[in-house]
């Protein structure tokens, strides 16, 4: 049987190379996206056949990345059923080692050493309870004066939980800056043309620009989490387990801060299908919807899902070029928690231009970790100092979905 550390470094690689093989999927889609706008704005034959051949390159290379990812799903899944193997062997052959002991500092008596045992799940609970909340909740997890003692389970699997899978920073516009603060301006939708002048005559004014002009100053959000040396010494990776959960909670403070601004977006209804083809064919401006993305709660999305045409047909489908998977009315369409929109139940969605709606000005993304001398730990600090604003409010609406209440 496999070493189980040995496994495990090679569950880390596998998974690796699973995420640089989805983050070139989503490139390649919103490389389609483009052949696809290209296409539609094509004026001749050859640049239609140039579009044709190029998103045809561009599927075939999405196909082959989703079949390597696959394939590596299948071997992680393999490699995660050794280690459950590995982790039951190591169990079977706990009653039979002795109780190791060690002397005492001053050589009277002896102090027996802890066993670990294998625990339930709860145990990878509690021991992200324990750490999460810095050794003040400890329940479901043993623990010392100086850490945690790991359950065996855990050991080589420190890297399994519960994500949110979705990111609203890929639907709106990132501005990279250096200072604290400043101000941002952006043109308005130009409705207007050039005018028909004779030879020689004046230019005639087309007055002053129209610019939208928000002022933005950088916040610092930021926390800390901490473990004991002895924790990290005894699991596997369980640093590589802290800085994920860090990971998760930048990535929802971003959701939060997004979706409350995309809350703010002018009122609509939809309690049919006519009323959301309206919102886009008629309320929002052509112009908004080569961006366009509809963003919606779970329970908006359980009342677009089950919205049919004419013959019988579900309306929401899968869609390998949307950065989502999927599309309603020709719009890609991402899921948010319900409580992001609203309370929980509430159908939800913002429908529009989320890129000019929604700015966020970033400046840094930090994570790091530090030797905490006096108590024999280690702290891990994630930091994010960025502001969010909310800049051509004409660009979405909010919209709430379904019959009234």
């Amino acid at each position: 049987m496999e070493n189980p550390i040995l496994l495990n470094a090679r569950l880390k690689v596998k998974r690796n190379s699973i995420k640089t093989k989805e983050t070139e999927i989503e490139s390649l889609r919103e490389k389609q996206n483009e052949i696809l706008r290209a296409a539609d704005e094509a004026t001749t034959e050859k640049e239609v056949d140039d579009a044709t051949s190029a998103a045809d390159d561009n599927d075939k290379k999405i196909a082959d990345l989703q079949k390597d990812v696959d394939q590596l799903k299948s071997d992680v899944s393999d490699i995660e059923k050794k280690l459950d193997d590995a982790n039951s062997g190591d169990d079977d052959s706990a009653p039979n080692e002795k109780t190791p002991t060690t002397k005492s500092k001053d050589g009277e008596g002896e102090e027996r050493m802890k066993v670990i045992n294998r625990k339930e799940d709860k145990d990878v609970r509690g021991l992200i309870d324990f750490i999460q909340s810095k050794g003040e909740v400890r329940a479901g997890v043993t623990t010392t004066d100086i850490g945690a003692i790991i359950p065996k389970q855990i050991i080589y699997n420190a890297q399994e939980q519960v994500k949110t899978t979705y990111d609203l920073v890929q639907f709106v516009d990132v501005i990279k800056v250096s200072q604290a603060g400043g101000s941002y301006a952006i043109a308005e939708k130009v409705d207007d043309g050039l005018e028909t002048v004779e030879e020689l005559a004046a230019n005639p004014d087309l007055g002053k620009p129209a610019l939208i002009t928000v002022d933005w100053a950088l916040k610092t959000y930021r926390g800390e989490m901490g473990a004991s040396n002895e924790s990290i010494e005894d699991a596997q990776d369980l640093t590589g387990l802290i800085n994920s959960i860090l990971e998760q909670k930048v990535l929802n403070t971003n959701n939060k801060q997004i979706s409350a601004l995309l809350k703010t977006a002018p009122a609509k209804t939809a309690a049919a299908t006519d009323d959301i083809k309206h919102i886009i064919n008629v309320d929002l401006d052509p112009a908004y919807l080569n961006n366009g993305v509809i963003v919606a709660s779970q329970s908006g999305i359980q009342f677009l899902d089950t919205l049919k045409d004419g013959n019988g047909n579900y309306l929401m489908q899968p869609d390998v070029t949307s950065p989502t998977g999927r599309r309603f009315l020709g719009l890609p369409v991402a899921v948010i928690s319900d409580v992001l929109f609203g309370a929980q139940g509430d159908a939800n969605a913002f429908i529009g231009d989320a890129k000019r709606f929604v700015k966020k000005f970033d400046k840094a993304e930090l994570y790091l970790s530090y030797e905490q001398y006096h108590n024999f730990a280690k702290g891990f600090v994630a930091a994010i100092r960025a502001d969010y604003k909310a800049v051509d409010t004409k660009a979405g609406y909010f919209v709430a979905l379904g019959p009234k209440k």
